[in-house]
């Protein structure tokens, strides 16, 4: 089964609209940022390193509107200053998806190491709050109609071997969105989260997770990685693609899930279904 996108966007659905998108440089932000601008919005991208050049190549040559911004999310004060300058840039906010995040490895729970269980959870949970502490303010002001999507993953709803960190990092950005969505939904204002099966980014494709699928072999190739990811899913795939993810983005983000908040959206290719938890 493919994992391109179904379709070319279209529409224009965020025609007038500006959209902030962390951990934009690469992969699934980069993946959201193209998509949205695609359809009309003017993007605002935070990166930890200042620089997204490949991303806003193609939002330019779409002839869409984008600023970046320099800032590690596990810090406050620099989150907090780069997303006042993204909104000076843009005028507004509309939405938000916060999405930067590492995983860390992995590893049984007494062996992570401190400073790797720390930086997952700095980067994950504090890391989206910062985001969004600093962000809601500014989509406030627009009045009804904003959007927030957090990454969430399908360990927020499971426990997984090997990756404590990760998924205690998950369940906690679970809860942030549930209450945000709380908080903003008399405003308005509509929160939801995004949880994908494994994407086709460096974040799945590396040799440690390459082992720990197949500890057997000695060096496994991406179509034996792609064998053995389909036994988790209800489809015959053993990922999916950035673009899926950024699909599903623009649909949360859009007027046509207005009435959709606090919920999490499964890309999953029915793993929860098949495995849950």
């Amino acid at each position: 089964m493919s994992t391109e996108p179904a379709s070319t966007p279209v529409a224009r659905r965020f025609a007038g609209k500006a959209a902030l998108v962390t951990g934009a440089d690469r992969g699934t932000g980069q993946a959201q940022a193209i998509r949205l601008a695609a359809e009309g919005a003017d993007l605002a991208l935070v990166v930890q390193t200042g620089t997204a050049d490949e991303t806003v190549d193609a939002i330019s040559a779409r002839g869409g509107s984008v600023s970046v911004h320099a800032a590690d999310v596990r810090d406050l004060s620099a989150t907090q200053g780069a997303i006042d300058a993204a909104a000076d840039s843009l005028g507004r906010i509309d939405i938000v998806c916060a999405t930067a995040g590492v995983n860390g490895g992995n590893a049984p729970m007494w062996e992570i190491e401190p400073e790797i269980f720390r930086n997952t959870m700095e980067t994950n949970i504090f890391g989206t709050w910062h985001v969004l502490r600093a962000a809601v303010p500014h989509v406030l002001r627009q009045g009804p109609g904003g959007a927030v999507i957090v990454m969430g993953s399908t360990t927020e709803a499971r426990g997984v071997g090997t990756a404590s960190h990760y998924a205690a990092s998950k369940h906690g950005v679970l809860g942030l969105m549930r209450s945000l969505a709380a908080e903003l939904g008399p405003r308005g204002i509509r929160v939801n989260g995004i949880v994908p099966t494994n994407i086709d980014t460096v974040m799945f494709h590396n040799p440690e997770t390459y082992a720990l699928l197949l500890p057997d072999e000695e060096s496994p190739d991406r179509a034996q990685v792609a064998d053995a990811a389909r036994r988790w899913h209800e489809l015959p795939i053993g990922w999916v693609g950035c673009d899926d993810i950024a699909a599903a983005t623009a649909f949360l983000a859009s007027d046509e899930a207005r009435y959709i908040s606090g919920t999490s959206l499964r890309v999953d290719g029915g793993l929860l279904n098949k495995w849950p938890g």
